[in-house]
């Protein structure tokens, strides 16, 4: 098998940039589920480091093909827009052994082009995961092929919010960075809970009876916070803590209450306990989530909208790392923090 593995983001052949486009235009007229991706735009090659295709030089075909994506200076995703030929996606096999040309030609550069890049956080994801033992196997999968790049494989439990779509993740840990964290946002899970909504008014009241001294306060300043409370503080035997409590924490750190203004403030304690317990939601008594969305302080931009149903009024995260946002809207929102159950 005469198999050429080209990178579209060096110095190509025009022969092999034609079987590309030919390639290309034959995924636009197929029924492939996502062929709107497979589109020289669509390929987003402005966010690639390497676009890697691999050629079969005897037919004059692409095999396979993907990109090393970064996605922070220190955080890039392998296996990018991966694509691979139904004519070649026969099980192959070499001895007692499936062909996996993606990982076997394509991966390990991408890898060696991160690490050119001083990438220390790498992953490959996806967003149509038959089941957790489907993804398991692609992990398991590419051991072999890690191994030779002197990597682990490292499958992570949850959903992951990657440009606006839940998809599984794995790591691939660098051995030359073994405790190298991804910091991802998990995917948002909100659900109603009509507990929180008699204490509205409570709130309210309470929130307006308190002076606001930000100076004082570890909290972001930015405009967004009319008033802002520690309920534990007030009032640590509140009904609100006890259920929080009782339902969704098995410790609670501190609750705060606030009326806000588009931006739903972020925790800035420096304590260990804050820093420890980054697990947190969010409880919205009043005021619209239609258009919540959160801010990157990875990629530094605003993504990841929501359109969150307003009937919901809990929300609940798995880390710290996002300033979370709702468009043009005031309202009252509880902010408890601690270990989720």
């Amino acid at each position: 098998m005469d198999f050429k593995h080209y990178d579209i983001k060096t110095k190509t052949p025009s022969l092999i940039m034609n079987i590309l486009n030919h390639e290309l235009e034959n995924i636009s007229k197929s029924s492939h589920t996502l062929k709107n991706n497979y589109t020289i735009d669509n390929l987003k090659l402005d966010r690639m480091l390497t676009f890697d295709i691999l050629v079969d030089m005897q037919k004059l075909k692409i095999i396979c093909m993907s990109g090393l994506q970064r996605f922070a200076d220190n955080l890039a995703r392998v296996s990018s827009r991966y694509y691979f030929s139904p004519e070649y996606s026969e099980k192959w096999i070499r001895g007692n052994k499936r062909f996996r040309p993606n990982w076997e030609y394509l991966v390990p550069h991408q890898i060696t082009v991160a690490r050119e890049n001083n990438i220390t956080g790498l992953f490959w994801s996806i967003e149509n995961c038959k089941s957790d033992k489907s993804f398991k196997l692609i992990a398991d999968n590419s051991i072999p092929f890690l191994k030779k790049v002197n990597c682990s494989s490292k499958p992570l439990d949850g959903k992951y919010m990657l440009y606006e779509t839940k998809q599984r993740v794995c790591q691939i840990v660098l051995d030359e960075y073994p405790d190298a964290e991804l910091n991802l946002s998990q995917e948002i899970k909100y659900s109603y809970d009509p507990f929180f909504e008699k204490y509205k008014n409570e709130i309210d009241l309470l929130i307006d009876q308190q002076e606001l001294n930000l100076d004082n306060d570890s909290w972001l300043s930015d405009k967004s916070i009319i008033k802002l409370i520690n309920l534990s503080e007030i009032m640590p035997k509140h009904p609100i803590i006890e259920y929080l409590n009782e339902k969704y924490y098995d410790k609670i750190f501190k609750v705060m209450a606030a009326k806000v203004v588009g931006n739903i403030p972020e925790h800035r304690d420096g304590s260990p306990e804050a820093k420890a317990y980054n697990m947190h939601m969010k409880i919205k008594l009043n005021g619209d989530w239609s258009g919540f969305y959160t801010k990157s302080n990875i990629f530094g931009r605003m993504g990841f909208t929501q359109n969150c149903d307003n009937n919901h009024n809990v929300i609940i995260f798995d880390n710290n790392t996002y300033t979370h946002y709702v468009n043009d809207s005031k309202f009252t929102v509880i902010i408890p923090y601690g270990v989720l159950k």
